[in-house]
C-alpha cells in the first residue's frame, strides 16, 4: 500500500488505519517523542508534528481522519500536508513503528 500516486495521498492509503506497532515503546519529552522498537533496539525521535500523528495511531483513525484532524489543528496548506502526511507515514511504516490497517 504505496502512500501516495503522483504526490497526492492515494485512496487505499487514506482508508486504511494505522496502528502503533505493540512492539514500540514510548514516552513524551517537551515537544518530541522517543520511540524504542524493542526488537531491533532502535529509538526514533518524532518532532512535535510527528508525534501528533503518532498519538492519532490508534487503531481507530484512518489516515483521512488524521489528515482533517491536522488540517483543523494547524495552519498549513492542503497539499503540503499530503505531501508531509505520505512521507512520516512511510518513514515510520519503514521503521516498523506502525502497522497500516485495511479497513
Amino acid at each position: 500500500m504505496s502512500p501516495c500516486a503522483d504526490n497526492e495521498l492515494d485512496a487505499n492509503f487514506l482508508a486504511s488505519i494505522p496502528i502503533q506497532n505493540p512492539k514500540v515503546v514510548s514516552r513524551r519529552e517537551r515537544d518530541e517523542t522517543l520511540v524504542f522498537h524493542l526488537n531491533t533496539v532502535r529509538i526514533t525521535v518524532l518532532n512535535w508534528v510527528a508525534s501528533r500523528i503518532w498519538e492519532l495511531c490508534d487503531g481507530k483513525h484512518k489516515v483521512s481522519e488524521i489528515y482533517e484532524t491536522l488540517l483543523s489543528e494547524f495552519e498549513v496548506d492542503p497539499k503540503v500536508l499530503e505531501k508531509d502526511l505520505a512521507r512520516v507515514f512511510q518513514e515510520l511504516k519503514q521503521r516498523d513503528i506502525i502497522v497500516l490497517r485495511s479497513e
